[in-house]
């Protein structure tokens, strides 16, 4: 698997997976490009079927601050700037839970196109696995408040028969 964190070259995986997107990827042979993904899915001795998602959501969540401020910092409407703001805070939740519910429907359409499938892809519902840039002493406190916050925000917006587990684990950690 391919970890897309490029300042963390050093850190390698040694995990084998089956990559959803990209030209060789399940995405495109089942022809559904345009739904959205999580990286892999892969087979777990353990865990059984697992979604994985490598995302650096630590830079996204900096982002979506400096976002904030200039909102706030704007003269735009009051009630435009709080919808603005309402949209900017559901905007990860939201991103992770599509990705997840995509990925859902192609793990069905893949069940039906591709032939010699591993048997923990007949299960109907895996884990989903968000795996984050490495934890620093800076950033480790609000990161592990911000994924217990996202975990229980995907948990409880999923329905009840797509119901999963949900972890955030640390790229250091996944190897």
């Amino acid at each position: 698997m391919d970890h897309e964190f490029p300042l963390h070259q050093e850190i390698s995986i040694l995990k084998e997976g089956f990559k959803i997107d990209g030209k060789a990827g399940i995405k495109v042979f089942c022809k559904l490009h345009e739904l959205k993904s999580v990286d892999y899915f892969h087979e777990c001795n353990i865990d059984g079927l697992l979604y994985v998602e490598f995302s650096d959501l630590f830079r996204q969540s900096n982002q979506l601050k400096e976002q904030e401020t200039e909102i706030k910092g704007s003269n735009l409407d009051k009630s435009y700037k709080k919808q603005l703001l309402k949209d900017l805070h559901k905007k990860i939740n939201s991103e992770l839970l599509s990705k997840f519910k995509d990925s859902l429907h192609i793990m069905r359409k893949a069940k039906i196109s591709l032939k010699d499938i591993p048997a923990s892809f007949n299960s109907d519902i895996g884990q989903y696995v968000i795996i984050v840039a490495p934890l620093t002493a800076h950033n480790k406190h609000e990161m592990c408040r911000l994924m217990d916050q996202w975990k229980s925000n995907i948990t409880s917006a999923l329905p009840n028969e797509l119901f999963t587990r949900v972890k955030f684990i640390p790229l250091e950690k996944f190897c």
